[in-house]
């Protein structure tokens, strides 16, 4: 079956269309993602690695530098923050509260997707996991969808969202 020729408001461009399909258990289908913009996709795919090995070795001190001022969590197990100071002290308390359990994070392989926003930065889908030596099977994925903004600075996140579907 081909797809349709669409016009792809996010970027401008003309695009093919895949086709979506269900499976027998009524799942839908997706096709494959390509970037649209490989720079920007290996550039914040590079981003998100080095602030997962910042996470996995505790340095809260990194992961904030590269929030925003104003940035904004929303997430679905502590709820929102709404601002870089007061993310400061959670990601610090967190990271004191499992200093001793080796936890670990990372993005799914293959589930990381990258849209650029025009006259402002990027956005960033993927699925994230954890363990830690409790538990040391990865958990079921979450949802984490990331809106980064360029500054005069470099890459900054400006919103993030965690949830659990």
């Amino acid at each position: 079956m081909m797809g349709i020729s669409i016009f792809n408001s996010c970027n401008n461009r003309k695009v093919e269309s895949p086709p979506i399909s269900k499976t027998e258990s009524n799942e839908i289908m997706m096709a494959k993602y390509i970037p649209a913009n490989q720079n920007l996709y290996d550039t914040i795919d590079s981003l998100d690695k080095f602030l997962w090995e910042a996470y996995n070795k505790g340095n809260d001190s990194i992961i904030v530098s590269y929030v925003t001022e104003d940035f904004k969590l929303f997430h679905d197990e502590i709820g929102t923050v709404f601002s870089k100071k007061k993310f400061a002290p959670l990601v610090s308390n967190y990271f004191k509260k499992i200093k001793n359990l080796n936890f670990k994070g990372e993005t799914v392989d293959g589930t990381n997707e990258v849209y650029e926003i025009p006259n402002y930065g990027a956005i960033q889908f993927s699925y994230q996991r954890f363990r830690d030596n409790e538990n040391p099977e990865w958990t079921a994925p979450a949802r984490m969808i990331t809106v980064w903004k360029k500054t005069s600075e470099g890459w900054r996140q400006s919103q993030q969202f965690s949830f659990h579907e």
